[in-house]
């Protein structure tokens, strides 16, 4: 029960932090890890974060999310740069997870930008989870 926010003009809801809360970080690799039976979020990145690699994790019977982000900005000015950008998330198990929350996902965007997501495997996941595809090496989505 901690405090939350909207981190964007939607109904979506999320509280900024987790299990490993990455921010003010470059070139990070979370990989070959196993989150499991968290109360709460397993992996947040906010405010600012470049390059960072999520690859090849398992996700499961979580509280609340998987993965999000959540950047900085002044009201709708992103110019000073204090968002998660250049983030790849790939080939990661997701499944049994929102137990407690259900506007959980297996993957959380708001306030960033750049994201490489890609040849995840998401499932049981009391909220849609939108997964982008990308079919040539090199794709960018976002």
């Amino acid at each position: 029960m901690e405090q939350w926010g909207v981190p964007s003009g939607g109904d979506w809801a999320l509280y900024k932090g987790a299990a490993v809360h990455i921010q003010g970080a470059r070139d990070v690799l979370v990989a070959n890890c196993t989150f499991a039976r968290l109360d709460g979020n397993a992996l947040m990145l906010s405010g600012f974060t470049r390059d960072v690699r999520v690859a090849r994790n398992e996700f499961v019977w979580l509280g609340d999310g998987a993965m999000a982000t959540w950047g900085d900005t002044d009201d709708w000015d992103a110019t000073a740069g204090n968002q998660p950008r250049h983030t790849i998330v790939e080939e990661n198990f997701v499944h049994e997870i929102g137990l407690y929350q259900k506007q959980s996902s297996g993957w959380g965007q708001a306030k960033a930008s750049q994201s490489v997501i890609r040849n995840n495997i998401m499932f049981n996941v009391p909220r849609s989870t939108a997964v982008l595809v990308c079919t040539e090496p090199g794709d960018e989505c976002c």
